[in-house]
């Protein structure tokens, strides 16, 4: 019975005098301010000038393999105004003679 109730003003002393802190639980480390656009260090070629963005229709492709074993595929594509783009991308794919590579297709998303 003495154990118990000590134990229970143990607890009871470290909730309270650890204060609010101790409610939000650990910190994840500290807050780094994101950088002015000013004080970006922008990309060069070797010749010290700015890489501009190409002209036209441009495709930036993210491969990710996730834990599970699947392949992630993030596919970004920029159209100027006034044209269009058709994309065709097969889902079976020949990998030998008799074998074929077949893709699924989820979590599909378009904008624009």
């Amino acid at each position: 019975m003495k154990w118990g109730a000590a134990a229970a003003i143990a607890v009871a002393a470290a909730v309270l005098g650890a204060g609010p802190a101790a409610a939000q639980g650990p910190s994840a480390g500290p807050v780094l301010p994101d950088l002015p656009e000013d004080q970006i260090k922008k990309p060069q070629l070797l010749t010290g000038q700015d890489v501009q963005p190409p002209a036209g229709t441009t495709a930036e492709v993210a491969l990710k393999v996730l834990r599970d074993g699947t392949l992630s595929v993030t596919e970004h594509v920029t159209v100027p105004g006034g044209q269009q783009l058709v994309s065709r991308v097969p889902l079976r794919v020949p990998a030998s003679d008799d074998q074929d590579r077949v893709f699924a297709v989820g979590d599909v998303k378009t904008e624009g």
